[in-house]
């Protein structure tokens, strides 16, 4: 993993050159997403050579104590 935030500090985010080697084994977990951002967060990811991630709609204290029920892909 390296990455866990929300998008606006995924924004930032850049993977250090001694990583992307490694590309296809990073993983970013990613909270407080929605629907309206997802296009820009796939595009970002995409740039990123980040294939692996997780992404859900809860935020803080613990976005990780549910399943991320709000993105409803292929609906």
């Amino acid at each position: 993993v390296v990455f866990e935030g929300n998008l606006n500090e995924f924004r930032t985010f850049e993977v250090y050159d001694s990583l992307k080697i490694y590309s296809n084994k990073l993983v970013a977990l990613i909270y407080g997403v929605n629907l309206r951002e997802i296009n820009d967060l796939e595009t970002l990811l995409k740039n990123k050579n980040i294939v692996n991630y997780y992404l859900t709609c809860d935020n803080l204290p613990n976005p990780w104590d549910t399943f991320s029920t709000c993105l409803n892909y292929g609906e």
